[in-house]
């Protein structure tokens, strides 16, 4: 395949409003429904790892890679609901870009461990509904709960759900009252932070610590919440803890190249709820 050039690239994004929708892709990454479906309850997208003001691994910059996540999110058919972003996000170029484009959907987000003190603080007033008082929130969006968890501290790869760096030093019991709450009042219940569970549950760089996994591990056993999500690996890795699945997701700037080969592309990832669980699909966005 011959590859795009800069200028292609930045017309490309240019030109978003005149191009055709895009349909989601026939490859299903993973389905936790268990019949077939013809139309969804609704469907949100979530975007990890944008990075967006960090140049790496390609000619494209981290901003303009965004901007494609951006263009493509808005002509998808059917439109998402929402968009999640799973840290990492960089507030002041999340900012600058969001005055320069017309993008329509509301957005939520959590911080990463590379959102520094200044970038939470423009985080936080860029969404004051959703951290109106604390690091850590929780919304409802059609008969579904979706909860945010704060569990990244500036600077550290290993993930924390307490900190004196954090704003609400209460969020593990604000956890489990919102899942309990969530099993007994809702349809479905999500949950989405940036540093992921193990999949053994094992002590590990780049994932939670191994005492609040288990805190974790055994919220979600008691109140089985539908998904978790996660970001900071930059790569897919799914698991199930009891029936509730778990998605660490692809990043959208840079691919993990820690891990053996063959590396995941960069993109975002379409969620479709049904009544009976969802469907996840992936968009790339590499040019090339």
């Amino acid at each position: 395949m011959q590859s795009v050039t800069r200028r292609d690239f930045l017309k490309t994004a240019a030109g978003a409003a005149a191009l055709a929708t895009v349909p989601f892709p026939s490859k299903v990454t993973s389905d936790t429904s268990g019949r077939s479906h013809n139309q969804p309850l609704f469907t949100f997208v979530i975007d990890a790892d944008p990075h967006i003001s960090i140049d790496r691994n390609s000619e494209h910059t981290g901003r303009e890679k965004f901007r494609m996540v951006l263009d493509k999110v808005q002509r998808l058919s059917p439109q998402p609901d929402f968009m999640l972003i799973l840290g990492d996000v960089h507030g002041q170029a999340l900012k600058e870009i969001l005055t320069e484009v017309d993008f329509r959907l509301p957005i939520h987000t959590v911080f990463g461990n590379a959102d520094d003190k200044s970038s939470r603080d423009i985080l936080r007033r860029m969404f004051p509904e959703d951290f109106a008082e604390n690091d850590y929130y929780s919304f409802t969006h059609k008969n579904c709960k979706f909860i945010s968890i704060c569990d990244a501290i500036p600077g550290d790869h290993i993930g924390h759900l307490s900190s004196e760096l954090y704003r609400g030093l209460r969020q593990c019991s604000w956890l489990e009252r919102q899942l309990s709450e969530g099993k007994n009042k809702y349809a479905h219940t999500f949950a989405f932070a940036h540093i992921p569970l193990h999949p053994q549950g094992e002590e590990a760089n780049y994932y939670l610590a191994v005492n609040d996994q288990k805190f974790l591990r055994e919220l979600v056993v008691q109140h089985e919440p539908t998904a978790l999500f996660f970001g900071h690996l930059h790569r897919l890795e799914t698991f199930k803890v009891g029936k509730t699945d778990i998605f660490s997701v692809h990043g959208s700037n840079w691919t993990n190249t820690l891990v053996p080969p063959p590396y995941d592309p960069i993109g975002f990832n379409v969620v479709r709820v049904y009544e009976d669980g969802i469907k996840l699909e992936f968009i790339p966005i590499d040019p090339t």
